[in-house]
């Protein structure tokens, strides 16, 4: 089973302290990192982590480092650009491929990759 965690963003900064899945569910968390009437964004853990460990979390940008013939292949990231999303009740990415996958950024600190 995997570990339900979430971590949350303000204007400022990224808090990765663990919130429950209770503690969300019931809007129950302590965070310290924004200012009184403004919004954090909660992102949830995929239950994943990328080649090197590093845990993947919703809003996440990564370059899938692969070619056509399924070679890992640096030079072409660029192309290979995916932001991690939660759609039609799923994850937008394949465990098969995690040993390919690298966080470079998230959605939040690291817009400039989105272009």
């Amino acid at each position: 089973m995997r570990e339900i965690k979430f971590r949350i963003w303000s204007d400022k900064k990224m808090d990765y302290s663990p919130v429950t899945y209770t503690e969300w569910l019931n809007d129950n968390f302590e965070f310290d990192g924004y200012n009184e009437g403004e919004e954090p964004v909660v992102m949830q853990f995929t239950g994943l982590k990328d080649k090197n460990g590093k845990e993947i979390y919703e809003g996440d940008i990564v370059k899938r480092w692969i070619n056509s013939r399924g070679l890992i292949y640096p030079s072409m990231y660029k192309k290979n650009i995916i932001t991690i999303e939660f759609k039609n009740s799923s994850w937008n990415i394949k465990p098969k491929l995690l040993d390919r996958l690298e966080i470079i950024g998230n959605i939040y600190e690291n817009k400039e990759l989105l272009k």
